[in-house]
């Protein structure tokens, strides 16, 4: 667990984007807060789609396909010597229509 500040500090992140879903409604961002909150200290799991996973963007979609069953961003296929699968970048949510951007760095 760490703070937004730990979090893009920048040893830690190099690029870093704070954006707001106007997909959900206020019902549904109330419901995926409190969903998030119940995972808060779960261990971080880098694994393809189809295995038990917990990272960044997967926390994420994992929370609002609950509320928003037609949440659909698109999974990369990737392939490296330790890893390969379909994995969720934090591109698919930049990408996915009707968010506003409230800060961006750089």
């Amino acid at each position: 667990m760490s703070t937004l500040n730990e979090f893009i500090t920048p040893e830690l992140a190099e690029k870093y984007a704070i954006a707001r879903p106007n997909f959900l409604s206020d019902v549904q961002r109330s419901q995926i807060v409190n969903d998030l909150l119940i995972k808060q200290g779960e261990a971080f799991i880098l694994a393809p789609r189809e295995q038990p996973h917990l990272y960044c963007t997967t926390l994420l979609f994992d929370s609002i396909i609950k509320f928003q069953p037609d949440f659909n961003v698109e999974w990369k296929y990737t392939h490296f010597p330790t890893l390969s699968g379909f994995y969720l970048f934090p591109q698919a949510f930049a990408n996915y229509p009707n968010i506003t951007w409230i800060y961006k760095y750089p």
